[in-house]
């Protein structure tokens, strides 16, 4: 596992992974996930991602084919 993912900062411009959409500097955490690690929810599409721009996945979604 790499940690460093988890604490290191990200001071770069990130987009949405799903629309392109620009995501704001100061953001309003949804969650405990977000309030911890960073990341944000796109307000567009409702992609969740973590501080890199990088779709989170859920623990609980399943990958249908």
């Amino acid at each position: 596992m790499n940690f460093k993912k988890f604490f290191d900062t990200n001071l770069n411009k990130v987009n949405c992974p799903e629309c392109g959409l620009e995501q704001p500097k100061i953001r309003k955490p949804k969650g405990w996930q977000e309030i911890l690690w960073g990341g944000n929810t796109c307000k567009n599409c409702g992609c969740k991602m973590d501080k890199h721009g990088h779709k989170r996945i859920l623990k609980n979604e399943t990958f249908k084919k």
